[in-house]
């Protein structure tokens, strides 16, 4: 309840995600009810194209049968978590849909007149559902896929990680920007 920006929580500013994924919630409630399974869709249609993807992209590069496995370790792995006592974690569909399509353009050779490919924006998309983390951890994959893989890197690897984590801290820093502007609280408080 409440306005749709700035978003808020028992009567203070909330500011623990950008409001995003908290708008697809509140016009799926508008069009279908309230109720769990509503709340729940948007996360879980993007964590089941994330492991679409994460499947295909795994065939196309190792073989149908390690694609196979690879999409159902993945898929599996949270009801696994879910039933052996960890009932609170949250199934993060866009954060995961954004992490392996970002992963997956970067790891992908650099096509003919596209500079940075795909990872700027599918950066930006995780940052505009979970903010700063979507960022931060496609750095530290990023920087250990580089550390890792060595001279097997694709060309421009670096440049392109560093475009698309910016692109992240771009859409992270807009949506906090707003929130300080149109919030009582200045942006060290937002943080």
């Amino acid at each position: 309840a409440g306005p749709w920006f700035p978003l808020g929580y028992a009567g203070e500013p909330y500011t623990g995600k950008p409001p995003l994924g908290i708008w697809l919630e509140r016009g799926g409630f508008a069009l279908f009810g309230f109720d769990e399974s509503v709340a729940r869709a948007p996360a879980a249609v993007a964590g089941a194209i994330a492991i679409t993807l994460f499947g295909f992209g795994t065939a196309r590069r190792h073989g149908a049968f390690a694609g196979v496995v690879a999409a159902a370790l993945l898929g599996t792995g949270h009801f696994l978590l879910i039933r052996h006592g960890l009932r609170r974690a949250v199934f993060e569909g866009p954060l995961l849909l954004a992490m392996i399509g970002a992963v997956q353009s970067l790891s992908a050779p650099p096509r003919a007149g596209r500079r940075f490919g795909g990872a700027p924006l599918w950066c930006a998309f995780g940052a505009a559902f979970k903010g700063l983390i979507a960022p931060a951890m496609l750095l530290v994959f990023g920087g250990a896929y580089a550390l890792l893989s060595g001279r097997h890197r694709p060309a421009r690897f670096g440049p392109r990680l560093l475009v698309a984590v910016g692109a992240g801290f771009a859409v992270s820093t807009l949506w906090l920007g707003a929130l300080a502007v149109t919030s009582d609280a200045s942006p060290g408080a937002v943080l």
